[in-house]
């Protein structure tokens, strides 16, 4: 999620180990404080607030503020996305290998058309719509 501002902090400073644990402190903060607060961004300020000021990383993250919340902002919204989108193709995949099957088993006699619409869940048109978009006629 927060991946390329711990690239940008490990090239700033060489002391790298040292600041990925104050990295992974701010990660694990702002993860925190995200379940308390109502938005990603208050959960930042929150997290940069309560940064120990020691941490090398302090000052750095506080000059960048604007950048920071923004890259994690669009971190978040990023693997938002991919989830949503990795769900909507799950979905689509279910829809068609449940036409597949009814598509099956209407050509083997075992299932009429209005049938096999009716399990999918949608009209007799959109069934044949859906299911001349997955299936090849059979030969």
């Amino acid at each position: 999620m927060f991946a390329l501002l711990a690239v940008c902090c490990a090239l700033i400073y060489n002391k790298n180990e040292m600041r990925i644990k104050e990295y992974a402190w701010f990660v694990a903060k702002v993860r925190e404080k995200q379940n308390e607060l109502d938005s990603l961004e208050a959960a930042v300020d929150a997290a940069l607030g309560e940064m120990p000021e020691e941490y090398a990383i302090h000052a750095f993250l506080l000059s960048n503020k604007a950048e920071v919340k923004r890259m994690c902002i669009t971190k978040y919204n990023e693997a938002r996305t991919l989830a949503e989108e990795r769900e909507e193709g799950r979905k689509e995949g279910r829809e068609e290998g449940t036409i597949k099957t009814l598509v099956r088993l209407i050509r083997m006699g075992m299932l009429a058309e209005n049938d096999a619409a009716k399990a999918a869940g949608m009209s007799e048109t959109e069934f044949k719509r859906k299911a001349a978009l997955f299936l090849k006629p059979a030969q």
